[in-house]
């Protein structure tokens, strides 16, 4: 069922191969805010913390700009906050407006998107909107390279680097679906952005989507609009002091 002061991956939704790992040192906010969801936990136990895997890193600070991009319309909220709570929510302080694509768009058009718009990557929708994946230049490029059987059978062949390059015009024919992660990291869209802030620290993200209960992508929210919404509040409620 789905919990609205938790995020919304069990997932209700079913990402495929969606999963979460975990930090010992965050037990204590996960237990008391329902911080993250495990698919079919075991009662008591805590999942194992393992590291994030390449594919789900795909946002890295200081590589260019972050993984989700913002699109040229976004258009912030100031100073939002929760009357019900006194917590600011995700939605008050996240961006619409993300480049997304498809399972069947082709590694090309995402290739022409990246270039264009100087990111690096895009998350994939189906045709409701829902968060299915993610498509990254590390995605593409893993493509080029040699898979294990091959350089077992032709270690010489497998390590001819001018061959890999010449083979990405072979990869943009591939379709989205056979080159993404499924594996999502996503936060609920009302969700406290500290609950928020908190997951992008636990997996060294500066950006992360946001859904909804339905887990359809809702938008985008990062560290630094978390930050200055936090920021210009406190000046104001400094000001009425």
């Amino acid at each position: 069922s789905y919990d609205p002061n938790g995020i919304p991956i069990e997932f209700s939704c079913e990402v495929p191969g969606h999963d979460l790992f975990w930090n010992p040192v965050m037990k204590d906010l996960a237990a008391t805010s329902g911080f993250l969801t495990e698919p079919n936990p075991v009662p008591g136990q805590w999942p194992k913390p393992e590291p994030v895997s390449d594919e789900e890193r795909v946002i890295v600070p200081g590589e260019g700009k972050d993984f989700f991009p913002e699109t040229p319309d976004r258009t912030p909220v100031s100073t939002p906050m929760s009357a019900a709570e006194g917590a600011m929510k995700v939605r008050d302080v996240m961006h619409h407006g993300v480049y997304t694509t498809t399972v069947n768009d082709t590694i090309r058009s995402v290739a022409e998107t990246i270039s264009n718009e100087k990111i690096s990557g895009l998350p994939v929708v189906d045709d409701n909107n829902r968060l299915v994946g993610v498509i990254s230049e590390k995605d593409i490029l893993k493509a080029l390279l040699p898979g294990y059987t091959q350089f077992l059978e032709n270690p010489a062949q497998a390590l001819d680097f001018h061959a890999m390059e010449s083979s990405y015009g072979g990869v943009l024919q591939k379709s989205v679906g056979e080159l993404m992660s499924p594996s999502v990291i996503a936060i609920d869209i009302d969700a406290p952005v500290m609950k928020a802030a908190a997951q992008m620290d636990l997996h060294s993200f500066r950006r992360i989507p946001v859904v909804d209960q339905d887990c359809r992508l809702a938008g985008i929210i990062s560290l630094s609009d978390i930050h200055q919404a936090i920021f210009v509040r406190e000046l104001e409620d400094a000001s009425g002091r």
